[in-house]
């Protein structure tokens, strides 16, 4: 059986008509949303839970997430209005026609949130059936597992092995679309994220290119 994205999230973005469609390009990350452009999407109130950045880096062996919010956000399990949900969409071979069915989610939301162009190979759900403490990983083949999240008054952020996202190397594209407690959509990623590589990593990178150029035998010599 394959999986889908959470059924609250499903269900919510098809009640909502599809208009003229508004194409954004890929930034690399992190992706800074605009301040105050939440929306009560669905009429049903409850705090208007705005995106503030999103950062994708990576290094050999994990996938670093990190979203902040210009709200004050609570866990998904907490049950309150300002608790959120939502998917953050993983592109791991930056290739559009290879999808999870109904992905990316924002774009069955468009209007009023932005079509983005990318396909999505994972999705991390923050999800009120969630174990607590965790988001869920989840492809379209059916893997699904537990991912640790850490979350502060305005944010969450978390690790996922590279092993987890089939061995890949790191680079992908994403998109986050989510909303409140209460069930409403109030806001979606305005561009593509690019993922980039750990600080630390970029140095090694570099330093083993550059011992690689030394290592090279000069010609005429």
């Amino acid at each position: 059986m394959k999986k889908r994205f959470p059924s609250n999230i499903v269900m919510i973005a098809f009640c909502v008509a599809l208009g003229t469609q508004v194409t954004r390009a890929q930034v690399p990350s992190p992706v800074v949303d605009p301040q105050g452009d939440a929306l009560d999407v669905l009429s049903l109130g409850g705090p208007l839970i705005d995106i503030d950045t999103i950062d994708i880096t990576f290094d050999a062996t994990n996938l670093f997430f990190s979203i902040s919010f210009h709200t004050p956000i609570l866990p998904p399990q907490s049950g309150l209005p300002n608790s959120i949900f939502g998917i953050l969409e993983l592109d791991t071979d930056q290739n559009v026609a290879t999808s999870i069915p109904g992905a990316p989610a924002q774009n069955t939301v468009s209007p009023p949130f932005p079509f983005v162009t990318m396909g999505t190979d994972f999705g991390i759900s923050f999800d009120p059936g969630n174990t607590i403490g965790f988001a869920r990983l989840f492809d379209s083949a059916g893997f699904d597992t537990d991912v640790p999240v850490t979350y502060g008054p305005n944010g969450v952020n978390g690790t996922v092995p590279l092993s987890a996202l089939g061995g890949d190397d790191g680079l992908l594209h994403y998109t986050y679309v989510g909303g409140n407690g209460v069930g409403n959509l109030t806001d979606a990623l305005d561009q593509v994220g690019v993922s980039v590589p750990e600080p630390a990593s970029v140095v090694t990178l570099l330093t083993g290119c550059g011992l690689v150029l030394a290592r090279r035998p000069r010609r005429g010599r």
